[in-house]
């Protein structure tokens, strides 16, 4: 035991976890999956195809976890009824879905044509119970059924949840000379999701594209060998969403009742009008290629709008509930992308391949309307504790912005931080009232970028991922030096880094200011520790070795490759960062040998 940061004279007790391999518990989960698919072709002759797809999956979940009386986790408890714990959970799972379509194809000519008509439908249904026993008095009782009861003010836990969706659709494809192509797609949704008045929702897409490369003016280029622009304009839905929002739903009190009659409470007030979240989407690309192909590239531009967001509606506390879901709420995101691939060396003869790729994607995204539970969250935000930034959502800004203090840094007089107040004068005392946008999580540009080389029988490959343009919050800084437990282990630039006397110029605030206070030990969302966020690491590195037929034979094997790997090798960033002890960055390395007999 150690003492505590308050007094010398309290301590906090810590076990040691070996301990507890010593006796009998349980952490136990299995699951059982069946699945079954089923897929019917049928042509009918005259360009006519019938196609269905049947597909059925069930599954069943087991989880348990038994912590005797002995085990440190009970090291404070001195009630031995209530010492020991079993958490049992069990959960079913059923799906069933299907489709079936009627395909038309049709040559004339030069004109080509394509038709899919067809319906789905899918239902999918689960269930998860939990009970959690306590007082089991030693580890040989590991039975749930010799608990002494329920904790206090607890029951047994069962959530049920059903889906269902049915729609239909028709894709139009025409092509001429297979030079212009367009596509045109209608689809009706129906889902049980949604409110009662508007389960159904429609979408619909059309695209066109143009292949230079077949018009004359291109074809007797020998060093393009692909040229085709495209484009496309199209509405889709989302119904990612829990089952039961659009359902008034109560919470009933078995525990009590009046003259043998149970209460219930609203708890969620359904809203028959709710509808699809819908986004229009729409893009512009270019697909390039250049001798034989060697080198391609594709370009893209799009933008996307989200609207009839579904967000939460807040009501009075009178009312009996706290809110209530609405479609409120527009987004808007927009950017370009690109892919590059090249081979630098292709020598069939020889058995000689280097190829390379670089890809980015740049996104920007605006709120364009919010709902007032949203501005309620930003007034919920600014009040209490601020050791971090917090969410803040306002039109016209993305959601990803960071929103802190402007810090002028730390005044080298006294060891204190220097702020910038929203009308410009500077000041001592934070105040949550000056946060302004400091930065943005999300990068200007992101993407990946790598090599293939094949020669004969060996294959190496590597790929790196890579960001920059956006910032991060080190928030890890502040814990492991700035406002860390001195009483522990601590970063050595708690010693080295900060302020201690007049005069020295750091980027830590002192401990203490030049007339010996002690200084805040909470460092509230400021800029300062806003950095940028620019990296380029080694995702993937791999090494492989087919072996020949040969060998294959003499061996009595086929098909067969040895290989080495690793990811995650190497990172060069801008920010130092550590992830701690629960998500450390970690470097694996794995050997493969497959083969068939």
């Amino acid at each position: 035991s150690v003492p505590n940061a308050t007094s010398a004279s309290q301590f906090t007790h810590y076990y040691n976890p070996l301990y507890n391999t010593t006796i009998n518990t349980i952490n136990e989960s299995q699951y059982t999956n069946i699945n079954n698919q089923t897929n019917m072709n049928w042509l009918l002759g005259k360009g006519f195809r019938v196609t269905g797809r049947f597909q059925l999956t069930k599954q069943h979940d087991e989880s348990d976890v038994f912590l005797p009386a002995q085990h440190t986790a009970f090291a404070t408890v001195t009630d031995v009824t209530k010492m020991g714990r079993y958490t049992k959970g069990t959960g079913k799972f059923f799906s069933v879905d299907g489709t079936l379509q009627v395909d038309y194809t049709k040559k004339m000519g030069k004109h080509f044509l394509l038709n899919s008509t067809g319906g789905s439908m899918a239902q999918t249904k689960s269930e998860f119970l939990s009970v959690v026993v306590e007082g089991f008095p030693n580890d040989r009782l590991s039975q749930i059924s010799f608990g002494n009861g329920y904790p206090p003010n607890s029951k047994p836990t069962f959530n049920s949840s059903m889906t269902r969706l049915v729609g239909l659709f028709t894709n139009f494809n025409y092509s001429y000379d297979n030079r212009y192509n367009v596509d045109l797609s209608i689809r009706t949704d129906g889902s049980s999701q949604y409110g009662a008045n508007k389960r159904f929702g429609t979408f619909w897409s059309a695209g066109a594209s143009w292949n230079l490369y077949k018009e004359k003016f291109l074809s007797d280029k020998k060093y393009i060998s692909m040229a085709r622009l495209r484009g496309s304009y199209g509405v889709t839905g989302d119904n990612k969403f829990p089952p039961y929002m659009s359902m008034t739903t109560y919470q009933y009190f078995t525990d009590q009742n009046y003259r043998g009659l149970i209460g219930a409470a609203l708890i969620a007030f359904g809203n028959k009008d709710l509808q699809w979240q819908q986004t229009i989407k729409r893009n512009v690309g270019l697909d390039l290629g250049f001798l034989a192909n060697r080198i391609t590239l594709t370009a893209e531009l799009y933008h996307e709008s989200t609207t009839n967001l579904l967000l939460d509606i807040n009501t009075p506390p009178s009312v009996g509930f706290g809110s209530y879901k609405e479609n409120i709420g527009e987004l808007e995101n927009k950017g370009y992308e690109f892919r590059l691939n090249a081979f630098v060396i292709r020598k069939e003869s020889k058995r000689i391949f280097w190829s390379v790729f670089v890809n980015g994607l740049h996104n920007k995204d605006r709120i364009k309307a919010i709902a007032n539970s949203l501005k309620k969250l930003n007034d919920a935000n600014n009040t209490g504790d601020q050791t971090r930034p917090k969410l803040r959502f306002e039109e016209g800004q993305s959601v990803n912005t960071i929103w802190a203090v402007r810090s002028l840094g730390i005044d080298p007089s006294n060891g204190r931080e220097v702020f910038l107040k929203k009308d410009g004068t500077m000041t001592y005392n934070w105040d949550v009232a000056d946060k302004v946008v400091v930065g943005n999580s999300v990068p200007d540009m992101r993407g990946s970028f790598g090599s293939n080389f094949t020669w004969k029988r060996f294959t190496l490959g590597l790929y790196f991922s890579y960001e920059f343009g956006g910032q991060s919050y080190n928030q890890t800084l502040i814990d492991r030096v700035e406002t860390t437990n001195y009483v522990y282990n601590v970063d050595r630039r708690v010693l080295l880094g900060r302020w201690k006397a007049p005069g020295d110029e750091t980027y830590f605030k002192g401990l203490v200011d030049e007339n010996g206070r002690t200084v805040s030990t909470s460092t509230q969302a400021t800029s300062r520790f806003v950095m940028k966020n620019n990296f380029v690491n080694a995702e993937s590195v791999s090494l492989s070795y087919n072996f020949s037929e040969k060998l294959n034979k003499k061996l009595g094997l086929s098909n067969t490759r040895v290989s080495l790997g690793t990811n995650d090798y190497l990172r060069w960033s801008t920010i130092h960062a550590e992830r701690g002890l629960e998500y450390p960055f970690a470097r694996t390395f794995t050997f493969t040998f497959s083969t068939t007999f």
